[in-house]
């Protein structure tokens, strides 16, 4: 008789790539084939609902992985060899070219590269504005959104991109990779082969025989789980990360060699004719990972919008509780001060209340002059005494809700550590907990979204291109100023 069917509440990932939470998914014991297709089918459907059809067989796609696979660790191998010989150098010659010699030399590597930082965005804003005039190619700036020259060309994101690149075993940077086309998925730009049945092990291989291995659901009833969640890809996703991952390491030997022009020894000649033991490489690498590199520069950060800019270039971080925490609770503390001086502090009351009125209705349609709180009307002072303690008050629940979720995902993560595992299953319990957090800021970020028009509209730097006009209602309508 089938084991009694479980129900959690899991994390999943859409097959754009994105997260998606509170998805309830059957297992159960490997012989209930029926649990285990239902479970499929849930991850597996497209938009509509309806089953997709396989576009690639199992023994071309093992043909292709494989294939992709060895030329992927062959340039790999060449750029470690790069790195470990000529690091210095390649440094020293790089940071004495100037911005118009990087970008020139850029630009003889790999001349379709796009000129502006993050191109998928660009390539959408200017099909969507030209259509098929654009002279974006969509499909190259949706894979590689990281590679253009107003990034590049600058001094340090190519030599860090060598460096975590080459110090790093691939399945380090599989989930940043996957994560880096989510916007080509999602507008189909790009479109991976779909085979069902199996599962790309990718996150969490340290050896090259392991990694882009294919595990078919019948053989493990755990990998249909692992793909679902986003843990290990489909098949035809592996493949498009291994594709991504192979041109981005062949782009980055060709910098390497272009930059040390003709110093370069026969050595290099060679050494995609060496055998390398990849497996006696990883333990190396990870020994590696916390190490700074002898050209690398100590940056203090000023924001973190300056860090989430380099992000790409380097290597993932491995997950922090401790910044974490450390983060939640300032913003924490700072909403409860808020709390505590709108309360106690007459002159920070009297701030929040002034900076309200220039957000009322009344204020936006009538610009004459700047308001003050005595002048506007009855309905407009209350207007701006309740956003002002909405705003206070929201914010500190809101910190309070996700400092006390941290707190219950930090507990769970100390008390299940010694399970949890890169490229496996998390615990339940850990897992309930992630997907209440997630949750919870998800809502929060959906609600900052829905706001934001609004809120631009009424800063002073767009007042000037907006028009403002009051209705019968007592509400204001806001629209775009036409320009002669």
């Amino acid at each position: 008789m089938p084991a009694k069917l479980r129900q959690t509440n899991l994390l999943s990932r859409g097959d754009d790539g994105s997260i998606l939470s509170n998805t309830h998914v059957r297992y159960g014991d490997i012989e209930d084939q029926l649990a285990l297709r239902s479970a499929s089918n849930i991850h597996l459907g497209d938009e509509n609902g309806n089953i997709r059809e396989d576009t690639i067989t199992i023994e071309e796609m093992r043909s292709l992985s494989q294939t992709t696979r060895d030329a992927l660790f062959q340039v790999w191998q060449e750029l470690q060899f790069m790195i470990s010989r000529y690091e210095s150098e390649l440094s020293h010659r790089w940071l004495r070219k100037s911005p118009i010699q990087r970008r020139k030399l850029l630009l003889a590597i790999w001349p379709e590269m796009p000129l502006v930082h993050r191109p998928d965005m660009a390539a959408l804003r200017e099909a969507d504005r030209l259509g098929s005039k654009s002279e974006i190619r969509p499909g190259f700036a949706m894979r590689f959104p990281y590679l253009n020259l107003e990034d590049l060309s600058k001094q340090q994101p190519l030599l860090w991109m060598m460096d975590s690149r080459s110090r790093n075993f691939p399945s380090v940077f599989s989930n940043a990779d996957w994560s880096s086309i989510r916007l080509g998925l999602k507008t189909k730009q790009i479109i991976p082969h779909y085979m069902r049945g199996y599962t790309m092990y990718l996150s969490g291989q340290w050896t090259q025989a392991d990694y882009g291995h294919l595990i078919s659901w019948e053989e493990d009833r755990t990998s249909i789980m692992k793909c679902h969640q986003g843990i290990a890809p489909d098949p035809g996703m592996g493949l498009t990360i291994l594709e991504i991952q192979r041109e981005i390491l062949r782009f980055l030997v060709r910098c390497s060699v272009a930059i040390m022009q003709g110093a370069l020894s026969d050595e290099f000649a060679r050494v995609s004719k060496e055998n390398f033991s990849c497996s006696s490489i990883a333990p190396i690498l990870l020994q590696q990972d916390d190490r700074m590199s002898p050209n690398t520069v100590i940056i203090d950060y000023q924001s973190e919008t300056a860090r989430t800019l380099e992000t790409p270039y380097r290597a993932p971080e491995a997950f922090d509780f401790g910044r974490l925490r450390s983060l939640v609770d300032a913003k924490y503390h700072e909403t409860q001060d808020a709390v505590f001086l709108m309360r106690e502090d007459p002159g920070f009351f009297a701030e929040m209340i002034h900076e309200s009125c220039g957000d009322t209705n009344e204020a936006l349609a009538y610009r004459k002059y700047e308001p003050t709180f005595l002048s506007l009307s009855k309905g407009s002072r209350h207007e701006a005494i309740s956003q002002a303690l909405m705003q206070v008050y929201q914010h500190a629940f809101l910190w309070e809700t996700v400092h006390h979720l941290l707190d219950d995902l930090i507990l769970a993560y100390e008390q299940w550590e010694h399970r949890i595992q890169l490229g496996e299953l998390f615990p339940q319990c850990f897992m309930e907990a992630m997907s209440r957090l997630e949750y919870c800021l998800d809502d929060a970020v959906s609600g900052w979204i829905a706001k934001l028009p609004w809120y631009m509209a009424a800063a002073p730097a767009f007042k000037q291109q907006i028009t403002f006009s009051m209705l019968q209602d007592g509400k204001c309508q806001a629209s775009l100023r036409k320009t002669p």
